[in-house]
């Protein structure tokens, strides 16, 4: 399973919740975590969309899963997944 979490919210994104949000994900194989508000301490974070999408476009065809978590528009994540899918 490829988790994309995206700290969208004021509450996420300003590290509330402590490492305990890190480690809610540890049991998916891989998580890409998006924070357009700041840059996060974590292995796979990304602080703009664009970098993500490029890290995605290489490692996409190897999960069967993909579990999208966003509290923003997530068009942004879900429409280059599918695009690519289809090609």
């Amino acid at each position: 399973i490829l988790g994309i979490i995206e700290l969208g919210s004021n509450t996420m994104s300003s590290g509330y919740h402590g490492k305990e949000l890190f480690k809610s994900a540890e049991g998916l194989d891989k998580v890409l975590w998006l924070n357009l508000s700041k840059e996060i301490d974590q292995e796979n974070a990304y602080n703009a969309i664009e970098p993500l999408l490029d890290e995605l476009k290489k490692i996409l065809d190897q999960y069967n899963v993909i579990l999208i978590m966003s509290n923003k528009d997530s068009k942004k994540i879900t429409e280059p997944i599918i695009e690519q899918i289809a090609h």
